[in-house]
């Protein structure tokens, strides 16, 4: 009885750190994507505004 109790908790716990395995890599991914949109859409404003200001000047 114990013993296959424990052998419940160990699968159970293997299968929660597989899960927080996959929603870790998920967030890096979609926060790695993110930055990287965000950048891009910064440094298209920055350039809008540098190319506004040297044109202006």
């Amino acid at each position: 009885m114990k013993w296959s109790y424990k052998s419940h908790l160990r699968r159970k716990r293997r299968k929660k750190i597989r899960y927080e395995v996959c929603l870790s890599s998920l967030l890096r991914q979609a926060g790695v994507y993110f930055s990287y949109g965000f950048g891009r859409q910064v440094e298209g404003v920055g350039g809008k505004r540098v190319r506004d200001l040297s044109s202006s000047e």
